[in-house]
């Protein structure tokens, strides 16, 4: 349990490194180009939070959907995580809305056009333990 809020404040961490970039194009081009331009460093940023926090490492992948950004995170050694465990993480994250919601208006003041993030939080077999929609 407690590594669980490790990686819930770890993330919080890593997203509010997410406003840096810059703008040209229509608006899926735009925030495709913020999203590739920043994608190593949003990786590693996010990596380094999560094997700062636990003893376990992350997998991670950014990608630009349309005028949103998707990131996936599949968390080392998380299996078969019990659906009370992940009803409590994802209630967490909901409790956290308003953070991702200023991350993504900070995301927003860089890149107008961005509509959304969404962050899903993964075992490490990719079985979703919560997602998190910012703007959606």
């Amino acid at each position: 349990m407690k590594k669980l809020l490790a990686i819930v404040l770890c993330l919080v961490f890593c997203l509010s490194l997410v406003a840096c970039g810059g703008n040209t194009g229509s608006d899926s081009a735009k925030v495709a180009k913020y999203v590739n331009e920043n994608k190593e460093e949003l990786i590693s940023a996010m990596e380094s939070s999560f094997s700062a926090s636990s003893a376990m490492g992350c997998e991670v992948d950014v990608k630009a959907v349309g005028n949103g950004m998707v990131i996936d995170v599949n968390i080392a050694g998380f299996n078969d995580i019990p659906d009370e465990q992940k009803e409590l993480l994802q209630s967490t994250y909901d409790a956290m809305s308003s953070t991702f919601d200023t991350m993504l208006d900070n995301l927003k003041a860089e890149v107008p056009e961005f509509g959304y993030i969404t962050i899903n939080v993964n075992e490490e077999d990719g079985d979703n333990l919560a997602t998190i929609n910012a703007g959606k």
